[in-house]
């Protein structure tokens, strides 16, 4: 049997020639690779460059355009993971083309792609590549992610939450949601009813709801920690009562959250008349994060103060970023955002700073000034002041005569 490469191994490999010829089978061919290739990739003498002088292409983009042309043909099927990299691909040629009209002209005449079927997989790689793993483990249809990629990010982050809790769409249905923000009626009438499909209509309400604000707490707690973990990644002790009382609550919610969620209630044992909730196993990472959470949210379930930071940091961090997936990197945003408002206020200080300093040297520049003139006047009144008189003699015919004349002032 022949080992199949996987197309995301192919997504760093060096690009086939353009010479390379990809041959297109015959219909009865069912089995061949070339096959399984999309409608509108494959075209008449795919293998072969096209005519880009012809096109007006420039020299200098042919090499990055035909590179995306021979990629684009060799991925094959159109799995989920598959229209990312075409969306990446086109991407790069969208890039190179300097305006709209000519990315068109580009996608249909190499790439064999509407404008709009090209901008559909651009919108995929751009605005869902922070979703890429939750939604190429949902294996979503093509379809439903061009409508996703249109849709703000908390309706997109919504859909996931449902599809994540078993939750199955039709294209038409995610239409509405988009449209309408809103579950499609004949969910509504579903949840109404009684019976196995009633109960189950209400379970994944129920889900979905409780999924989306579980998450939302953890983000939240997330958050505060990384908030709380300054001093700590600054070598200093984190402070344990002010740390500990904004947490305790939120940690307590975010519990009771996840136990409403994945836990059963059933019998305590045989012939007790006690019901008790439990989770469905004792031994799993789930009943680790409950655990840990059990001590978060306890005023005595926390370390000694000189063990908070490595607890919280090593701890906790690592199995709340578990439980919140993708979302963890818009939580640990929160330290950039710090960051750059310690820069900002570091900056601000700064030049208050630089502003008093200068203005003091320019206060003590004009004092120098005027004490400088000041000490020159003085100089010179006492250097008029202590000339001594001139003695003038006079020489008359009867002799000589002293007259003492005062120096001039």
């Amino acid at each position: 049997m022949a080992k199949h490469t996987p197309a995301n191994d192919l997504a760093d490999a060096t690009p086939l020639p353009a010479s390379f010829h990809i041959e297109v089978p015959s219909r009865g061919r069912k089995n061949a690779r070339a096959a399984i290739v999309p409608p509108s990739i494959v075209a008449s003498g795919a293998g072969e460059a096209p005519d880009y002088s012809g096109l007006g292409i420039p020299a200098e983009a042919v090499p990055a355009l035909e590179a995306a042309r021979v990629r684009l043909a060799a991925l094959g099927r159109l799995e989920t993971s598959h229209v990312y990299e075409y969306g990446a691909v086109i991407h790069e040629v969208r890039e190179a083309a300097p305006d709209q009209a000519t990315f068109a002209k580009w996608a249909k005449k190499i790439l064999n792609l509407s404008r709009r079927g090209a901008e559909n997989y651009v919108a995929v790689h751009r605005v869902l590549g922070p979703y890429r793993s939750r939604v190429e483990s949902l294996c979503i249809k093509p379809s439903t992610l061009y409508l996703m990629a249109s849709a703000r990010p908390d309706r997109i982050d919504d859909l996931l939450s449902q599809q994540e809790a078993g939750r199955k769409f039709a294209v038409k249905e995610v239409k509405a949601i988009l449209r309408e923000g809103s579950e499609p009626e004949a969910e509504k009438r579903a949840v109404s009813r009684g019976g196995v499909a009633g109960l189950k209509a209400q379970i994944a309400e129920k889900t979905t709801c409780g999924i989306a604000a579980m998450m939302d707490t953890a983000v939240n707690v997330l958050r505060a920690i990384h908030i709380a973990l300054e001093p700590h990644r600054r070598g200093k002790k984190v402070p344990k009562d002010v740390t500990m009382r904004p947490l305790i609550h939120p940690a307590r919610l975010l519990q009771k959250q996840l136990e409403s969620l994945i836990w059963l209630a059933r019998p305590a044992g045989d012939g007790d008349q006690e019901v008790d909730v439990e989770p469905l196993s004792h031994d799993d990472d789930w009943y680790k994060l409950w655990e840990m959470l059990e001590k978060l949210g306890d005023y005595e379930g926390w370390p000694l103060a000189a063990d908070i930071g490595t607890w919280l940091s090593d701890t906790v961090v690592p199995q709340l970023e578990w439980l919140v997936g993708d979302r963890a990197e818009k939580a640990a945003a929160v330290i950039a955002e710090m960051a750059k408002a310690a820069i900002a206020k570091r900056t601000k200080s700064e030049k208050k700073s630089r502003t008093r300093v200068a203005v003091a040297k320019a206060d003590r520049g004009a004092k120098a000034t005027k004490q400088n003139s000041l000490e020159v006047l003085s100089a010179a009144v006492d250097a008029i002041n202590i000339r001594p008189d001139v003695d003038v003699h006079l020489t008359t015919n009867s002799g000589v005569s002293q007259i003492a004349v005062p120096a001039p002032r």
